[in-house]
């Protein structure tokens, strides 16, 4: 299972990127369209730090678009960035 807390910085780091297009663009990459049938989707829970929470609300209710919206677009580029590398390498910036 992916742990958002366990990589907080650059995962926060693709929340801003996702906050700046949000309003540009409502698709997604590589990984599909959910759908609203949820046929091609699987759900995933995550805790996050208060502060976290509040800054996703903000970004939220700022751009118009779902907290669950930018998480999922934030985790889509994060993973299309580190490729099929070491989410451990990343994290640690080697």
């Amino acid at each position: 299972m992916f742990s958002i807390c366990s990589y907080p910085l650059r995962l926060i780091r693709h929340l801003d990127k996702v906050s700046q297009s949000a309003a540009k663009c409502r698709g997604f990459s590589k990984g599909g369209r959910m759908g609203r049938d949820g046929l091609n989707a699987r759900r995933v829970t995550t805790t996050l730090t208060v502060a976290r929470k509040s800054q996703l609300e903000g970004v939220s209710a700022r751009e118009g678009v779902t907290e669950a919206w930018i998480v999922r677009r934030a985790l889509e580029q994060y993973l299309d960035e580190i490729g099929e590398g070491s989410v451990l390498r990343a994290a640690n910036g080697r």
